[in-house]
């Protein structure tokens, strides 16, 4: 009988010193923000909450100055609890004065989950607001041929079914409902070619899947290329900005020109991170290394080095240091003189500080590229969202329902009105946090079916998994 409490008070002591971290965490972060005079930018929706506090006429509104009567609300699967508080007096008011509101959205292409947004609030939360609403669902894709429509309603009744099963083993559920109905109709454009889905099954268990699915994506593009697709025409769609980095690489080998916002970092570079490494050594007189740079003639000695500026001492580095091949990443070495540049305008020429600012922040920085260029696109599935693509290639979909052992969330539960982190698991089904645990469950399921729905509907005439 008391089992549950017990499991609750084990899973508490294991996590209570992680809590006292987090709160010196939290001190020390608003004590920087108090220290630079700024306010974290999610901070600004909680102290609007706090001031409106469920009124119904909120007199900060009053404060702007300005009335609005009707109000349209787009993407709305990704509006957050907060958020919705925050705004849903408004939309109160105005339909209390006889005004016509419109919130638009579709739940199946809620995929921001990890930056607040809840799906349930389109679901369930705003219609029980507001009964007596009148819905329109959009039933007809103007955007992808038949063939790909009608493999997406298939794929996706079958899909919802399965996956509420592997959730629950009742046959109706919350899964099921969030896909009931959606299948699209067909618009009837480009009835003379219905379009093709083409879906190419690679062992995952094998330790070599990536370089399997990498050796495959030159064919399938050449195949593309060779049907009259253009360039421009195909879009690379991955999870992670690490497999957008392996696709960017592999397509640079073979010769194709790419465009990529988040996949081509400078710092996958060789020539780069050989340029980095030998500021390091400069920056550091004990090194053994820096005798062998003293060979270069052209290299500014450690007595010289302060009257050149970093970016005179980067290219000095780059026309000595680097052999002809080497010097062929022209792209990544031009990008990386200009974060120099910006860094020396904001920071000064001082090496040690850039080499920090290095492994914090330039780490991290990407190529850009024109984007009206003849190039394939590489992006992430969250950044496609909205977007449309002649072709659409995924070469990495292996997608895990629930979250993995080592990658699991905590989950900010209350217990006897404290909040307290705990660690998503399996075993909170013994103790008070159950209903946590799965409606977390329920969250994560839904999340990966969406991502492989948006991903899916991206297509206009060809998808290739």
């Amino acid at each position: 009988k008391e089992y549950p409490v017990y499991m609750t008070a084990c899973i508490l002591d294991d996590q209570i010193y992680g809590l006292g971290v987090a709160r010196e965490l939290s001190d020390a972060f608003r004590e920087l923000m108090k220290e630079k005079n700024v306010l974290c930018i999610d901070d600004s929706n909680t102290i609007l909450k706090g001031i409106i506090d469920g009124s119904d006429a909120p007199f900060i509104y009053e404060k702007i100055g300005v009335r609005f009567d009707h109000f349209l609300l787009d993407e709305f699967q990704d509006t957050s609890s907060v958020q919705w508080s925050n705004f849903s007096s408004l939309l109160h008011n105005s339909h209390a004065q006889g005004n016509e509101n419109l919130i638009v959205g579709d739940v199946k292409q809620s995929i921001y989950r990890w930056r607040g947004s809840d799906w349930k609030l389109l679901d369930s939360a705003v219609p029980s607001e507001f009964p007596g609403f009148k819905e329109e669902i959009l039933d007809t894709n103007y955007r992808s041929l038949s063939n790909i429509v009608e493999f997406n309603n298939s794929f996706f009744d079958f899909c919802a079914r399965e996956v509420q099963l592997i959730y629950d083993e009742n046959v109706e559920g919350p899964i099921e409902e969030v896909y009931r109905g959606f299948a699209q109709n067909i618009s009837g454009k480009g009835l003379e070619n219905p379009g093709c889905v083409d879906i190419e099954f690679v062992p995952q268990s094998d330790e070599l899947f990536e370089d399997a699915v990498l050796s495959l994506l030159p064919g399938k593009v050449e195949q593309l290329l060779q049907a009259g697709y253009a360039k421009r025409d195909i879009a690379v769609l991955v999870r992670k900005g690490k497999e957008g980095n392996l696709v960017a690489r592999k397509l640079l080998e073979c010769g194709y020109d790419i465009i990529s916002s988040d996949s081509l970092y400078v710092a996958s570079s060789v020539a780069v991170q050989k340029v980095v490494n030998v500021l390091r050594e400069m920056d550091n007189p004990q090194s053994d290394t820096l005798r062998i740079l003293k060979m270069f003639q052209n290299i500014p000695q450690t007595e010289q080095i302060g009257r050149y500026s970093l970016y005179q001492l980067c290219e000095a580095i780059i026309r000595e240091t680097l052999v002809e091949e080497e010097r062929k990443d022209v792209a990544f070495l031009q990008a990386f003189l200009d974060l120099v540049l910006d860094f020396t305008g904001n920071h000064g020429t001082n090496i040690a500080q850039f080499v920090k600012w290095w492994d914090e922040s330039g780490v991290k920085c990407t190529i850009s590229a024109p984007e009206d260029m003849d190039a394939i696109r590489i992006m992430t599935i969250h950044k496609s969202k909205g977007l449309g693509f002649n072709v659409v290639i995924i070469p990495f979909l292996y997608e895990s329902l629930d979250h993995q052992p080592l990658l699991a969330p905590n989950l900010w539960c209350s217990y006897k009105g404290w909040p307290v982190p705990v660690k998503y698991s399996k075993g909170l089904l013994d103790t008070e946090f159950a209903d946590m645990y799965l409606n977390e469950k329920l969250c994560a399921y839904v999340d990966a079916m969406n991502t492989v729905y948006v991903a899916f509907t991206r297509p206009k005439r060809e998808l290739v998994v």
